[in-house]
């Protein structure tokens, strides 16, 4: 891949975070290295106003991730420009941006409230997914 193809890929706050010094790896390859050495998130909002649930993943802080969405940072198509009322339900530290975005996925292929209510009262499910999706 073109290295100018890349960053127009990138979050423009990922460029600068991206490691310097000589290396055989593409831009590409560095952010995400560079994204599982970060404290990712598997976070769950909710609101109140639509009765939704809306699950993302963030190597931001979890309240600095919210308030973006509140501050509708995020365009116009984003599921979360829909309210403004978002507050955090659950969250799920992870190992890193790989396992993050492995549990995010597998929740929304969930599609279930009961399940993401489970998750909150069962500590035990989020262990088992913490352990399934392990980084290896």
């Amino acid at each position: 891949m073109h290295p100018n193809r890349v960053s127009r890929c990138l979050p423009a706050m990922a460029i600068g975070a991206i490691p310097s010094g000589p290396t055989n790896r593409s831009n590409f390859e560095r952010y995400f290295f560079f994204q599982s050495m970060e404290s990712s998130f598997v976070y769950i909002l909710y609101s109140r106003r639509l009765d939704r649930y809306y699950t993302g993943v963030t190597t931001l802080s979890v309240v600095e991730q919210i308030e973006n969405h509140i501050e509708k940072k995020y365009g116009k198509l984003n599921f979360t420009q829909k309210a403004d009322d978002w507050e955090l339900y659950h969250s799920i530290k992870c190992e890193g941006f790989a396992q993050a975005r492995r549990i995010e996925m597998h929740i929304k292929k969930m599609k279930s409230k009961i399940y993401l209510q489970n998750l909150k009262s069962f500590p035990e499910m989020v262990d088992k997914l913490l352990a399934k999706y392990r980084n290896n």
